[in-house]
């Protein structure tokens, strides 16, 4: 009976309140279930560095190619998103080449069914000392499940 009884003091200390204080404290109530209902929303977002590696080319940040490219760090991602960077290939062989770009050594393996890694680049030949722009692409698909760490590295390497 103790519940029952103050559940009625409750109710009746409530009707008792004048109307704003009434509204005031049917915001503060609604407010309170609608910051528990975003808290438990999940946002999957997945943060990522590849390590680029090449081989007789240099890869920058600038067309005067004075700033090199450690790393891509592709910031925030989330599922179905695709992520653009722009970098300079330059050919620092002594021969005209072609390029291969891909990434390889995802961890973990199961990065690799969700993720795929592109460039805008079609296999044109870059002479000797010339720089072409290249559009470096990460995707993630929607479907993606229990992944929230990942690398890979993006190599690039020159062919005659």
């Amino acid at each position: 009976m103790g519940s029952r009884a103050s559940a009625r003091t409750t109710k009746e200390i409530f009707l008792a309140l004048p109307p704003l204080f009434k509204l005031l404290v049917i915001f503060v109530i609604l407010n309170t279930f609608l910051v528990v209902s975003i808290s438990s929303i999940q946002l999957r977002v997945f943060r990522n560095t590849a390590i680029i590696k090449s081989i007789n080319v240099g890869i920058y940040w600038d067309p005067n190619c004075t700033n090199p490219v450690e790393d891509i760090d592709w910031g925030v991602i989330e599922p179905g998103e695709s992520k653009m960077v722009m970098a300079y290939m330059k050919n620092e062989g002594n021969w005209e080449m072609s390029l291969s770009i891909k990434a390889t050594g995802w961890e973990p393996d199961a990065a690799e069914q969700y993720m795929s890694f592109n460039s805008d680049y079609e296999g044109q030949r870059i002479g000797i000392g010339d720089v072409m722009h290249v559009a470096l692409i990460l995707s993630l698909s929607r479907d993606v499940r229990d992944l929230s760490v990942f690398s890979f590295h993006v190599v690039i390497e020159a062919s005659g």
